[in-house]
């Protein structure tokens, strides 16, 4: 019985279905849209969109979420699920770029670690929610001081995602080969979305107009731009996994040996 079962598993592990190509498909453009869309999908449900005013009076706010309580917890678990999939889609980006052979060692170092670290922007906001929503008997004041920090915890983060963006932009500008493995105007696309993500740094100075956090800046378009970016770049990472011959060494570019037997950090 163990025997047939272990040689049964055995042949699933060796099938198509769960080689490589297909590992990086599914963590790669697959984790990346559904991070995103969930992501999304998760404001929604907390009816976020549009979002509470951040110059609503602590009554109000407090109403906008007993209104929507089950609608906020149920949003905060999905917020917590679309984090599931970001940290494989940084993986996978950072393959990939692995394959650019006169990309530093460094680069694709700075982008798996600030990918890593993104993972945070998705899983502190749902955290923040879970908590509106738990507790909403609390005093208003209390309830509005954690809305402030939720939507501070969900939209000025920008630093991980800027480093990894333009890092990932540098990869594809550098890349010499006849055939890149990334398309070069999304390095031009990567570092405009992701540097107009600088106008959040001005949420905490006002409570009205584009810059505050319900705005059409600070909320409409770094959002939008963040979910679409995603996107648009899974599609990318798509192609390029399409293009990958998955040979190993292929993977250790940054780390091939030389004829000496030591590892060169630069390219070959």
């Amino acid at each position: 019985m163990y025997q047939k079962s272990d040689e049964w598993l055995g042949a699933v592990g060796r099938s198509r279905l769960l080689g490589a190509k297909n590992f990086q498909y599914i963590c790669g453009p697959i984790c990346g849209i559904l991070s995103s869309t969930l992501f999304l999908v998760s404001l929604a449900v907390a009816g976020l969109l549009p979002p509470v005013r951040a110059n609503q009076t602590a009554e109000d706010v407090q109403q906008f979420w007993i209104a929507r309580e089950s609608r906020a917890r149920w949003g905060a678990a999905i917020m917590m699920i679309s984090a599931t999939f970001y940290l494989p889609y940084t993986a996978s980006v950072s393959a990939q770029l692995r394959r650019i052979p006169n990309l530093p060692y460094l680069a694709t170092s700075m982008q798996l670690a600030s990918g890593a670290a993104g993972i945070f922007t998705f899983i502190t906001p749902a955290q923040v929610l879970a908590l509106i929503a738990f507790r909403l008997e609390r005093s208003a004041e209390s309830t509005q001081t954690l809305t402030d920090l939720f939507f501070f915890f969900l939209m000025m983060p920008w630093p991980t995602f800027i480093v990894q963006d333009w890092i990932w932009a540098y990869a594809m500008l550098i890349d010499e080969q006849k055939k890149p493995i990334f398309p070069r105007f999304m390095a031009i696309f990567n570092i405009i979305v992701s540097g107009l993500y600088l106008c959040t740094l001005g949420m905490h100075a006002t409570k009205s107009g584009a810059v505050a956090y319900h705005g059409g800046l600070s909320f409409w378009y770094v959002g939008i731009a963040f979910v679409l970016q995603i996107i648009l770049d899974s599609v990318c990472l798509f192609f390029a996994i399409r293009t990958d011959p998955m040979d190993p060494t292929v993977h250790c570019t940054s780390q091939r040996k030389d004829s000496g037997g030591t590892l060169d950090g630069n390219s070959v």
